[in-house]
């Protein structure tokens, strides 16, 4: 991701009739990119697509 660009994050829970679905978005480094309560993604910075790739694969 570039500066300023931002992406939608999405969660399937598992089983799909689990009783709770709750989940907090949360960035490890909000500097470089910035998450919302709704899983919107926002690239702080040019090292975000190091940082977005690597968020991929912990998905």
């Amino acid at each position: 991701m570039k500066k300023g660009e931002t992406a939608k994050l999405n969660v399937n829970f598992v089983p799909v009739n689990a009783t709770v679905k709750k989940l907090k978005w949360t960035s490890s480094n909000p500097d470089i990119v910035a998450v919302d309560d709704k899983g919107v993604i926002k690239a702080k910075n040019r090292r975000s697509n190091n940082y977005c790739q690597k968020l991929r694969w912990w998905l």
